[in-house]
């Protein structure tokens, strides 16, 4: 018995230094290596099958911060030279494209603020037919078309900002009346 609670406690040390470096690998945004994964799963099967209580959330826990940290690896800068053009701002809408030079396929995250109020947030992925061909990267699809709903009012003065998100990067402004 001695042995087996011996055994039990070198298994839970090496399981608490395992998610350790697992935690620290993925608060870098750096994916642990499928090894470690395999290994910590196998230890909360061995824990679980001498009477140890490792929780099956843990276990999905686990999973999900791996697969984030690998999508992060696998994720171009989203942050880099940002490209695009306020094409038009009325009382109705907003219209432009925006492009992010480091991963010119991805679309770029944008928020549209009136007079420094949030107003929304979208995603230039709209097809542009020919921008592509006119800027010389990217898939073409860098288009954004915000429809004010209810219209902005028409005697009215307003300052339209188009900026990334979540940098805050200006692509446009415009003041319309």
């Amino acid at each position: 018995m001695t042995e087996q609670r011996h055994t039990l406690n070198y298994v839970l040390d090496m399981a608490s230094r395992l998610a350790d470096q697992f935690l620290q690998l993925t608060l870098h945004g750096r994916a642990a290596p499928d090894q470690m994964i395999s290994t910590l799963l196998d230890v909360a099967t061995m824990l679980r099958e001498n009477g140890i209580e490792w929780p099956t959330s843990l276990d999905s826990a686990i999973k999900s911060l791996h697969a984030d940290a690998v999508m992060l690896r696998k994720k171009p800068n989203l942050l880099g030279n940002l490209r695009g053009f306020v094409d038009r701002a009325t009382h109705a809408e907003v219209v432009g494209w925006a492009l992010n030079q480091g991963a010119p396929d991805y679309p770029v995250e944008l928020e549209i603020l009136v007079n420094g109020a949030l107003i929304a947030t979208l995603n230039a992925d709209l097809m542009r037919p020919g921008l592509a061909a006119a800027i010389g990267m990217g898939d073409g699809r860098q288009g954004f078309n915000y429809a004010f709903n209810p219209k902005l009012e028409p005697q009215k003065v307003y300052k339209i900002t188009v900026r990334r998100r979540p940098d805050g990067a200006i692509l446009g402004e415009a003041d319309i009346s």
